[in-house]
């Protein structure tokens, strides 16, 4: 790879991409200070071999070179390796596909090649990116102070935002999904999700009977009590497990009532209809935290958790909102709007059986990234 820039891989396009390559040469220009420290880093990580384009020229190229046994492929044009050189610009590239022999992947390779060598670049060591971060963040604060706005700020941005969220596909979702297990879980547990769920639809079958709350293994399926507090444990609130096993005959039905309408709602969904549903169970006393649970072992293909206060100050970090924003009805459809205006949730399922597992409940499963 050959770029004048690289982005913030908070960003996370394009940068999870490169986790599907089983080895990484890159040279990395720096001009102007616009590379971000933290592309650079995830480089230094990832790359067999990185060099650094020295600042003293204008390193400007855009090339991308794939090889895989006897075939080739370049990717060139006006895409630097940022979110919006991927996503949000207009670019222009050209795709060439072949046979590694062929004359013209030699021309290329040979042109490109010279930057690689010790009179145009260097390799990088901590030492070079200590001093270069500094360098970058002087640079971002001088900008700041006078006012100026440039395509780095927009890629901090974008790190900081919703970005990935919205705009990200099924690869990169799925991706997230498994590090985030293996970060605070482990396999197993995603297969003990997709279990409880299972045990949900035979236990708690659609349409919802007031009878389920006289029974204390469906008590538990509901509340997420021991051993199955997966997706959150939303009876350790004292009048929510009142309410599961002592509610008014009227609680009981308005439950029911609700969770069974909101369950017959198809996608695209009916936000006004939503709404006025979330609002009669809200009005029960517990918050969306509690109902989200519900909603999501219920309906686990539309509806998301949020009952874990990690995952929401987590979802509040990447929105810009406060945690206790996505507890109020209004907030957690905001949260489903974006999570259905997806690549990642609109995608066509995936041929992968574990995968599809996975996909058919994936908004859902949205806690595990979070958590």
């Amino acid at each position: 790879m050959y770029t004048a820039w690289i982005g913030n891989p908070n960003a996370v396009i394009p940068f999870e991409y490169l986790y599907n390559l089983s080895e990484i040469s890159a040279t990395v220009g720096v001009s102007f200070c616009q590379s971000h420290p933290d592309g650079i880093r995830l480089l230094m990580t990832l790359c067999k071999d990185l060099k650094i384009a020295k600042d003293d020229i204008l390193f400007h190229p855009k090339i991308c070179i794939f090889t895989e046994q006897k075939r080739k492929a370049v990717f060139m044009g006006s895409s630097n390796f940022t979110y919006h050189g991927f996503y949000e610009n207009h670019e222009a590239n050209i795709l060439i596909e072949g046979i590694s022999d062929e004359k013209v992947f030699a021309d290329i390779e040979a042109d490109v090649q010279k930057w690689r060598s010790s009179k145009y670049s260097f390799k990088p060591d901590e030492d070079w990116l200590k001093k270069y971060s500094e360098q970058y963040r002087k640079r971002k604060a001088k900008l700041k102070e006078s006012g100026i706005d440039d395509e780095s700020n927009k890629e901090e941005e974008v790190s900081n935002s919703s970005a990935w969220l919205v705009k990200a596909d099924w690869d990169v979702y799925m991706k997230k999904v498994l590090n985030g297990s293996k970060k605070y879980f482990d396999q197993d547990r995603i297969k003990e999700r997709i279990l409880l769920l299972n045990q949900v639809a035979i236990e708690l079958h659609l349409p919802w009977k007031t009878t389920y709350f006289n029974n204390l293994n469906k008590r538990k399926l509901i509340g997420g009590m021991t051993p199955f507090g997966a997706f959150g444990h939303v009876a350790a609130s004292g009048d929510f497990r009142r309410m599961l096993k002592n509610g008014t005959p009227q609680e009981h039905k308005t439950i029911v009532n609700s969770i069974n309408t909101i369950a017959n709602l198809s996608y695209p969904l009916d936000l006004n209809k939503l709404k006025i549903q979330l609002n009669k169970l809200v009005e029960l006393g517990p918050s969306m935290k509690v109902w989200g649970r519900l909603l999501a072992i219920v309906k686990p293909e539309l509806y998301c958790t949020i009952s874990a206060p990690r995952v929401r100050k987590s979802i509040g970090k990447t929105l810009g909102k406060s945690e206790r924003y996505f507890q109020d009805v209004d907030g957690y459809l905001m949260l489903l709007s974006l999570i259905h205006s997806s690549p990642w949730f609109n995608s066509k399922p995936p041929i992968k059986r574990n995968e599809l597992e996975i996909w058919k409940r994936r908004t859902a499963f949205l806690d595990v990234i979070f958590y």
